[in-house]
């Protein structure tokens, strides 16, 4: 087995920099088909960003990039990995010292309607990197037993809305934990 300390500074940057590359690429595509940016490109794209979030595929998709972009903010300096973030998305002029004294100074009246688009366009996408971040952040790697995987949904479920004991009671039996790490509903859950 190969461990990291016995690799060099180059390789172990060019592992760190394959870990977030892809997974980051694709965590931009998405977002930008959330956003509508990928329009042009016919249904296809959007019909797999919806599935690339859906329950039913979630473990085998989202959940290994998010593990894998956690890993290479472990192992990257944090400024870089913000760096890369920023990058990819396509908003490190908004947060650029120049870029941000204009964002501020400027006043709505002044700007052309595209000039006004483009600056949505471009928060739009500052929220979809923050919510990544927060993501990488609140969610650690994929619970291993049914307990764990109960417990993570009756946590996400009150972060929604207040609940109850016997709301939740019952919210935990529609669950089931299959040998193949899926989660399923058995029946129609009482608090979707």
């Amino acid at each position: 087995m190969l461990s990291l300390s016995s690799i060099t500074e180059e390789q172990r940057a060019l592992f760190v920099t394959g870990l977030l590359e892809y997974a980051l690429r694709i965590q931009v595509v998405v977002a930008q088909s959330k956003l509508n940016l990928w329009v042009r490109n016919g249904d296809s794209i959007v019909g797999q960003a919806f599935n690339y979030r859906t329950k039913l595929l979630r473990g085998t998709m989202l959940e290994i990039d998010l593990e894998m972009l956690q890993t290479a903010a472990v192992l990257m300096n944090p400024n870089e990995f913000i760096a890369s973030l920023l990058s990819r998305f396509g908003v490190l002029k908004f947060f650029s010292d120049e870029g941000f004294a204009v964002n501020v100074s400027t006043e709505d009246k002044t700007k052309t309607a595209d000039e006004q688009d483009q600056e949505k366009l471009q928060r739009a996408l500052i929220e979809e990197m923050l919510y990544l971040l927060i993501n990488l952040v609140k969610n650690v790697p994929g619970p291993s037993n049914e307990r764990d995987i109960i417990k993570r949904e009756v946590i996400h479920k009150l972060w929604v809305q207040k609940r109850t004991f016997s709301e939740i009671k019952k919210y935990s039996l529609y669950i089931t934990y299959d040998d193949s790490s899926t989660l399923y509903f058995k029946g129609a859950c009482p608090l979707n």
